[in-house]
């Protein structure tokens, strides 16, 4: 079934995004700064609402707008567990 297949090749390319996030947050060769910028960019965080939006819902998150670290944080932990309540 194309529909379900496509859905499935949305949901893999949604959990290589999050693992890369998860890869921008660990690595320490990156200030907090390059961190945010690295993961709200076209490549990523654009990249994640679109596959939302392809497969029919959205990703909500609440926006602190304080540090750079609390920003990416909050999208990412909005974005582990989106995923977390969609693969149940």
């Amino acid at each position: 079934m194309l529909i379900k297949e496509e859905t499935e090749k949305q949901l893999k390319d949604l959990k290589d995004l999050l693992d890369d996030i998860q890869y921008i947050i660990d690595s320490p060769i990156w200030s907090e700064e390059e961190k945010y910028e690295k993961i709200f960019s076209e490549n990523v965080s654009k990249k994640v609402f679109s596959l939302f939006r392809e497969i029919g819902t959205k990703l909500d998150y609440y926006d602190p707008d304080s540090s750079c670290q609390e920003d990416y944080m909050a999208f990412y932990q909005a974005f582990q567990e989106k995923m977390n309540q969609m693969l149940k």
